[in-house]
């Protein structure tokens, strides 16, 4: 149980550390917006900033859609691949275990030619 008190009492610190630090934000977020209403005005470039800020987002927005559809692509792409490997592992296992059973076959030119048909069969 002292594990979890030590955990407890270090998130309740943790906690508190973040309350304070929002509080502050708050009251800096409330006295920038009290000057900015004392000067009445917003400088004059503001508009065309903001318009910047909006192509921008707007870029970023379709370069995230791209990756997005490049992702999903290669998501499936990397599916394919895996169940290729899957069927090849497979195929290749079962093809091993037929030429390995053709070994206790006799040796020589004839023994050759039947482990030469097995995996032929095999294919």
């Amino acid at each position: 149980m002292p594990l979890f008190s030590e955990r407890v009492s270090m998130l309740e610190v943790q906690n508190s550390a973040l309350k304070k630090t929002a509080r502050e934000r708050a009251e800096r977020i409330d006295e920038l917006e009290r000057q900015l209403q004392r000067r009445g005005e917003l400088p004059p470039d503001t508009d065309e900033y903001i318009r910047s800020l909006q192509r921008e987002l707007e870029q970023a927005r379709q370069g995230t859609r791209r990756l997005e559809g490049e992702l999903q692509q290669m998501t499936r792409e990397l599916e394919r691949v895996k169940l290729e490997h899957e069927f090849r592992t497979a195929r290749r296992g079962a093809t091993s275990a037929r030429v390995a059973g053709c070994s206790a076959a006799p040796q020589g030119f004839f023994g050759l030619q039947m482990q030469q048909r097995a995996v032929a069969c095999a294919d």
